[in-house]
């Protein structure tokens, strides 16, 4: 005869399992801060929105980003401080975002490789990967 005892050890070994399975999806979607740049079909589809290509800032550190031409850029700041994502390249992009906050920018219409940094942290460097849609 099973206990409560037993049926609570199997119910908590079954959530576990559970919560390790759902961890392991995550973490394996995750590509180490990289976001997979989308199936290129030709143009940029419209309904490509910021939320689709993001960098994230967390821990004074940038995750970086591969992107369409001219696509809108998220800028999320997880961090209790300001930062910036200014680009090496002077003039290029240039954004301030807030503690806690989030700005959009538009990637360049170039492509190319685009190394950035935060001027109020000269230790975080990042680079955007710009690519042309269609080819």
């Amino acid at each position: 005869m099973m206990t409560e005892s037993d049926r609570y050890g199997r119910y908590c070994a079954a959530l576990n399992a559970v919560a390790i399975l759902v961890l392991a999806c995550l973490l394996s979607g995750c590509g180490g801060g990289h976001q997979a740049a989308p199936k290129q079909t030709g143009t940029t589809p419209p309904s490509l929105l910021a939320s689709d290509f993001a960098i994230t800032i967390e821990n004074n550190n940038f995750s970086h980003l591969s992107a369409p031409r001219a696509v809108q850029i998220k800028v999320l700041n997880k961090d209790d401080i300001e930062h910036t994502v200014t680009s090496d390249t002077p003039g290029v992009f240039d954004v301030h975002v807030p503690p806690r906050d989030e700005r959009v920018f538009i990637a360049p219409d170039k492509p190319g490789t685009y190394p950035y940094h935060s001027s109020d942290q000269p230790s975080m460097h990042g680079e955007l990967v710009v690519y042309q849609t269609g080819q």
